[in-house]
């Protein structure tokens, strides 16, 4: 079984992006469980590091992860972007 992981980079105090970008990784996690999600807050000290690696300067902030590397990235709540990415590289794994 492959493991592909999805990044979420965000702030926790971002309640607005945070209302629509949840449920729609929560759906993503049911519809593709050999898929996994992590939500990084990126406002923790210990995570300076992974923003400045990854070049974040905006959130959310994703991360597709396919076969061991990095296969997409998407800046901002775009949900239909995030649904369609996520379909098109993890759907047939």
């Amino acid at each position: 079984m492959l493991c592909h992981p999805l990044f979420n980079h965000a702030v926790e105090y971002s309640r607005h992006a945070g209302r629509f970008i949840s449920p729609v990784i929560t759906e993503l996690s049911k519809q593709l469980p050999h898929v996994t999600t992590y939500k990084i807050d990126i406002d923790q000290e210990s995570v300076l590091n992974t923003l400045r690696n990854f070049q974040i300067s905006s959130v959310p902030t994703f991360f597709f992860f396919h076969n061991g590397k990095m296969a997409s990235q998407i800046i901002g709540a775009d949900v239909g972007r995030l649904k369609k990415t996520a379909d098109e590289l993890y759907r047939d794994d």
